[in-house]
C-alpha cells in the first residue's frame, strides 16, 4: 500500500476484506466442519462461523436486516459501534459495541436469531478511510 493509503484500506488489505452485502467488509474466517439441523433453515448448516467485519467511516452504517441465526460481535480496534436492535415481539434497544465500559459500552454484543438490526458507527470516533 502506498503512503497515502487509508487505515481502512490497509485493514481491508492486509485481511483480504470484500464488500459486505450489507456494507462494510467482511471475510470468513473460520466455517466449522460439524453440521446442525435448525427450524429457521432449510437443511443442514454449519455448526458455527466466524467473520471479520469492518464499517469504514465513508460507509459508516449497514442496511436493516435480518438473520436466521444468532450472532456475536466482538471489538477488535475503533468504534463505537451502535447496533439497533428490534426484537420479535416488539421490544428494541440500541446496543454500543466499544470499550468504554463506564459510558455502557460493551467488547461484545449478541444479535439474536430473527432481530431485526442495523450497525452505525458513532460521530467523531471512526476508522477514517
Amino acid at each position: 500500500m502506498g503512503a497515502t493509503a487509508s487505515r481502512a484500506d490497509a485493514i481491508i488489505e492486509r485481511l483480504g476484506l470484500q464488500p459486505h452485502p450489507e456494507r462494510g467488509y467482511f471475510r470468513e474466517t473460520y466455517r466449522a466442519s460439524a453440521s446442525v439441523q435448525a427450524g429457521t433453515h432449510d437443511g443442514a448448516r454449519a455448526a458455527s462461523t466466524a467473520i471479520y467485519f469492518l464499517v469504514t467511516a465513508n460507509e459508516p452504517a449497514t442496511h436493516l436486516h435480518r438473520l436466521k441465526s444468532d450472532e456475536v460481535f466482538h471489538l477488535y480496534d475503533g468504534g463505537p459501534l451502535e447496533i439497533v436492535r428490534l426484537f420479535p415481539g416488539g421490544r428494541w434497544d440500541v446496543a454500543r459495541l466499544g470499550m468504554n465500559l463506564d459510558a455502557g459500552e460493551r467488547p461484545q454484543i449478541v444479535i439474536p436469531a430473527g432481530t431485526w438490526f442495523g450497525t452505525e458507527l458513532t460521530v467523531g470516533r471512526r476508522i477514517v478511510s
